[in-house]
């Protein structure tokens, strides 16, 4: 019985030790770290791409001062930007002028004359339209014998014109011309015109500009029917018939056009028009006009204004040069 109870003993007290205890609890699974992103800090190989992309202050500076020469550097002129039907459009506005000047002589000698004109320009966004006319009428006692008054000056020209900008620089128009002399043998003459126009240059102050295009001219002569200068007789074709009343001219056109603001006061204008009959070369005419307006007070100007028409071609028994020389006093409408 006595070594039962030894083992007995033996038991109880290994059971109660603490060295039992540690034995029989489970071994705790190893502590493990939340994941980098849940604690805000970078994971491993991200904090060394940061450390890799951030350069260092150091290296920052050399770059830095390479851009401050680059700026300080002057610049070299600016490449020409204008693109097709691209700017800024322009300026509305509208003008309407009227002129008017007269001549009366009584005595010995008694005529009287008086011319006159009108400007119209309109400018809406890219689109222009413009008129004019212009016109000179006299008569003259040429017998002192009677007191009979004689035509002695009637003429009368006109052009009405539409551009259309593709450029601040550049337009395409159509234009519609009417001429009427009878002193130079013109009952009617219709152009009609259209081509290409480009602006030289163009400043606050002055311009220049030129055209270029296609003129189809409509004559009919005066008067009919066509006289022989020498013995006023019907004149005749060669082969006997009588002359053609009317002509039609394919001509090709170009231009030349300058303006200049001399001072707040005084502005000249100026052009040569050259027409190139296509089917007869021989067949030139030369327009040419200029003027100058000077302020007078309020919407007031003076102007003097010169016009030349030369036809080398000219209707039979007309002389070859025109030119009408005026002195108009101008009203600015709008």
């Amino acid at each position: 019985m006595r070594p039962r109870l030894l083992s007995g003993l033996l038991t109880l007290l290994f059971v109660s030790s603490p060295f039992a205890k540690t034995r029989a609890q489970p071994a705790a699974p190893p502590a493990t770290s939340a994941p980098a992103e849940e604690k805000g800090v970078p994971a491993d190989g991200e904090v060394a791409a940061e450390e890799e992309a951030a350069p260092e202050p150091e290296l920052l500076e050399p770059k830095r001062e390479e851009a401050a020469a680059d700026e300080a550097l002057p610049k070299g002129p600016e490449q020409l930007t204008e693109k097709f039907k691209d700017g800024a459009p322009q300026e509305d506005d509208i003008t309407l002028r009227l002129s008017a000047g007269a001549s009366l002589n009584t005595g010995n000698t008694r005529s009287f004359q008086a011319n006159g004109g009108g400007d119209f320009d309109l400018m809406r966004g890219m689109n222009a339209v413009s008129a004019m006319f212009n016109f000179t009428y006299g008569i003259a006692v040429l017998d002192r014998a009677n007191d009979d008054y004689e035509r002695t000056a009637a003429n009368l020209n006109s052009k009405a014109r539409y551009d259309r900008f593709v450029t601040l620089d550049d337009s395409f128009f159509a234009a519609a011309v009417f001429r009427r002399d009878r002193f130079a043998g013109l009952d009617a003459r219709v152009q009609g015109q259209v081509g290409y126009m480009r602006n030289f240059f163009r400043r606050p102050r002055n311009r220049l500009w030129g055209e270029g295009g296609y003129d189809l001219t409509y004559d009919n002569f005066d008067p009919d029917p066509l006289v022989n200068p020498e013995t006023g007789a019907p004149l005749l074709k060669p082969d006997g018939t009588p002359a053609d009343q009317s002509q039609i001219v394919h001509a090709g056109r170009l231009f030349l056009g300058y303006q200049n603001q001399i001072n707040t006061a005084v502005t000249f204008k100026g052009g040569v028009e050259s027409l190139f009959n296509i089917l007869e070369g021989e067949d030139i005419r030369v327009n040419g006009m200029a003027s100058v307006a000077s302020k007078l007070a309020g919407d007031f100007q003076l102007e003097l204004r010169f016009l030349a028409q030369f036809d080398n071609v000219p209707v039979p028994g007309a002389r070859k040069l025109d030119t009408i020389s005026q002195v108009n006093v101008i009203y600015s409408l709008l």
